[in-house]
């Protein structure tokens, strides 16, 4: 798209699932120490982090960075991927890849040095007579409005390989009133582009756990 910020980083590939909320503690204790090593120990697979939605019950999201696309197409992902014995505590599940597009500049409260607690994670698709003027637009004034509001830290833009809707945007942000300043009641919401936009999901997930490799 011409920016400037664009540069070549890992692909991100995205693994939302509910599951019953009797089985959360089961579930997450495979998924951390099963399932998450496994999948780490395939090739391409560079690093692992997951989620947990803060206003969905029982429901998380599993990021892991990947060296290549081919990192999915290997015997020992195919060997390592799937459900398992958890397979009958999965209500739904949606599988995406991604490359990133965007690294927006930091924004006022992250040159404060504030860390962030929260992800937020925002899914979009544009009708494509308007996709150039779409990223334009998310890029060079929507990001911007949105880092100088208090608590909003960093910003990165994706568009999908697999998966949809076309378009996600990560944002760091410091907590929960980072929802409540005038500044971001002002600057959100899809303003001139709303007639264009559609597909749209937000959630807003917390860190639960980070995958360590062992040396």
């Amino acid at each position: 798209m011409g920016d400037k910020m664009t540069e070549k980083k890992p692909l991100l590939f995205t693994v939302f699932v509910e599951v019953r909320a009797s089985s959360k503690t089961e579930f997450n204790r495979w998924y951390n120490q099963v399932h998450v090593p496994e999948v780490m120990e395939c090739p391409g697979f560079l690093s692992a982090r997951r989620y947990e939605a803060v206003d969905l019950e029982a429901t998380y999201m599993a990021a892991y960075q990947l060296a290549g696309e081919d990192a999915l197409e290997s015997p020992e992902f195919g060997v390592a991927r799937g459900w398992k014995e958890m397979q009958p505590e999965v209500i739904r599940y949606n599988l995406a890849l991604y490359e990133h597009i965007y690294t927006a500049p930091p924004g006022s409260a992250a040159r404060s040095g504030q860390e962030p607690t929260l992800l937020r994670f925002n899914r979009s698709n544009a009708m494509p007579e308007k996709e150039d003027e779409y990223n334009r637009w998310y890029n060079h004034i929507h990001l911007p409005e949105l880092l100088e509001c208090p608590g909003w830290l960093s910003a990165f833009r994706y568009r999908a390989i697999r998966g949809k809707p076309k378009y996600l945007a990560l944002y760091d942000i410091s907590g929960p009133s980072a929802f409540e300043s005038p500044e971001f009641l002002k600057a959100r919401g899809w303003k001139e582009m709303e007639p264009y936009v559609y597909d749209l999901s937000n959630v807003t997930y917390r860190p639960i756990f980070e995958y360590q490799r062992r040396e």
